[in-house]
């Protein structure tokens, strides 16, 4: 469905209001990770200008990957 997914960070220092109850189920909800990656239909590259909450929006071997 893409060639290319731009993750952004979660600034939670600009924010006054809690958008979702955790950084657990918003990882839950729409982090991404290698189960995620790996159930698209194609190898797409993985961007994310940093810095990045490392298992909030995109976990470590995400991000290390050579898709990344």
């Amino acid at each position: 469905w893409c060639d290319v997914a731009n993750m952004l960070r979660i600034q939670l220092e600009r924010q006054d209001t809690k958008f979702f109850p955790s950084l657990k189920e918003y990882s839950m909800m729409y982090g991404l990770n290698k189960e995620r990656l790996d159930s698209l239909s194609k190898q797409i590259t993985v961007m994310h200008p940093g810095p990045i909450n490392r298992g909030v929006e995109i976990t470590s071997d995400v991000a290390d990957s050579k898709q990344a």
